[in-house]
């Protein structure tokens, strides 16, 4: 077992060293053609800014084809000595992933937003034939999903050993049908937004006067946004997976003057209010992989995403492995945050399930030379604490400004060099509710329309009509 966490752990470690040097060659390769075409000066189109250019381009691509060579004898080395295909641990490090230019051709988000190089997006456009959410339409979500229960999996104990009888240790469930009561009635692309429970803490990173303040509240940002994502009864169940082309839009008001949540709907009274836009797209089906963008009305940040979910049988847990980056991106002082995102597991499938966040992230920022690198502890065998993390900041030389330690989903505790504390408990965070056009505006390929009868189907606990509805 530890030997396959150490493994593990290096195939992580070797993922994030790659999506950097992907990331620099794409700044290289736009510093190069940002050169004037004429002049005494350096050109873009000197042999040797070509050459450097094919070069970087060359040493990228054959890193890739190492580390994929590396993964498939390690694949093969597991399945002399396991009989499972693929490994239990090692299959979720999918070549695709290192591809940050995630459009594909004919997709809303292609119209929806403007990138001169597949790394930056710079901003939803104006233009109500793609984001045709009208202000005036939208009212805060009154859905409150808690209220949905089709049972648990010790209620449907007889079911759920049938079910688990057919799965082979490190078997692929992405294709698998599911029975109902594992459902979470919404979406994937819905579940995405829950990255922002608190645009109030988001909308604060631009705000921040030096790099080191902006990387300190894009980490507050990131860590505070994962305990509303996975609480409550549905954070071990099973959202719909998407299908092509769906679409999902809401969005957050902030009042900076209270701490309301913004979930009412009449003016503020000091006038003084936030808006902050979120897109979703399915924009791939095999593999499965959703793109979100997140932007403020102001303009002055963003966040592009692309991502890539796939779960594996673990025995008595279910491994979801999380492929894919995020860029947040502050056009004042234009720079990007290169964000990854932990993996998590499902434990106790036959008892009373809870998820586990774990694996290697980090945060880059290649402009100001700031990163972090995050650890998503699991929980050991003998004692141990349940969500469990440690975090680093380090400034251009190097240097560890800040430590952090505690709960992702509890209370987190900044330890900064100069001796400053700070302790942030996520639990009494305010909650801002989204905002949605009613469902009957919505047009056919939104979420909540697509899937309502389905939805509505697990509302009634109607089990043979979500099986009607879903097919």
């Amino acid at each position: 077992m530890e030997n396959t966490r150490s493994i593990y752990d290096a195939f992580s470690a070797a993922q994030v060293v790659l999506v950097r040097a992907e990331y620099g060659h794409h700044a290289l390769a736009k510093a190069i053609e940002g050169l004037p075409n004429h002049g005494p000066d350096i050109r873009c189109v000197d042999p040797d800014m070509l050459l450097l250019k094919a070069t970087s381009q060359a040493t990228l691509l054959c890193l890739k084809q190492c580390h994929a060579m590396l993964q498939q004898q390690q694949q093969a080395a597991s399945f002399s000595q396991t009989g499972v295909t693929g490994g239990a641990m090692m299959e979720w490090l999918d070549p695709f992933s290192y591809s940050l230019n995630w459009n594909n051709s004919n997709t809303i988000l292609d119209n929806a937003i403007s990138s001169e190089s597949g790394l930056q997006v710079s901003m939803i456009a104006d233009n109500n034939d793609v984001i045709h959410t009208n202000s005036e339409d939208e009212k805060t979500d009154s859905e409150d999903f808690t209220e949905v229960d089709v049972g648990s999996a010790e209620e449907h104990r007889a079911l759920t050993l049938q079910l688990l009888s057919q799965f082979k240790l490190g078997m692929d469930l992405t294709r698998v049908v599911l029975p109902a009561f594992i459902l979470e009635p919404r979406s994937l692309l819905e579940m995405y937004s829950d990255l922002l429970k608190h645009p109030d803490i988001f909308l604060k990173i631009p705000k921040e006067i030096s790099p080191e303040a902006r990387m300190m509240a894009v980490i507050e940002w990131y860590l505070t946004a994962f305990n509303f994502g996975r609480q409550g009864r549905f954070s071990t169940k099973k959202p719909y997976n998407p299908i092509l082309g769906e679409l999902f839009f809401c969005s957050w008001i902030v009042d900076d003057s209270t701490d309301s949540g913004g979930d009412d709907d009449s003016t503020s009274s000091s006038g003084k209010r936030q808006k902050v836009k979120f897109v979703a797209e399915q924009v791939s089906h095999h593999p499965p992989i959703s793109a979100f963008y997140i932007e403020s009305a102001n303009r002055d940040i963003c966040l592009n995403a692309s991502i890539s979910t796939k779960s594996k049988f673990m025995g008595m847990s279910v491994a979801v492995n999380i492929t894919g980056e995020a860029v947040l991106y502050i056009p004042q002082c234009e720079e990007e945050y290169i964000i990854s995102f932990p993996n998590a597991y499902v434990r106790s499938i036959l008892s009373t399930p809870w998820v586990e966040l774990c694996g290697k992230t980090c945060i880059i920022c290649n402009k100001t030379g700031y990163s972090t690198s995050f650890t998503f502890h699991t929980k050991p065998f003998y004692g141990g604490k349940l969500h469990r993390i440690t975090a680093e900041v380090k400034n251009s030389n190097g240097g560890i400004i800040c430590k952090v330690q505690g709960e992702w989903n509890g209370v987190l505790e900044f330890t900064c060099a100069n001796g400053e504390i700070k302790v942030i408990d996520t639990t009494s965070l305010v909650e801002h509710r989204k905002r949605l056009i009613p469902l009957k505006l919505q047009s056919d390929l939104e979420s909540r329309k697509i899937w309502r009868h389905v939805t509505n189907a697990l509302k009634d606990d109607n089990i043979a009509e979500i099986g009607r509805a879903h097919v």
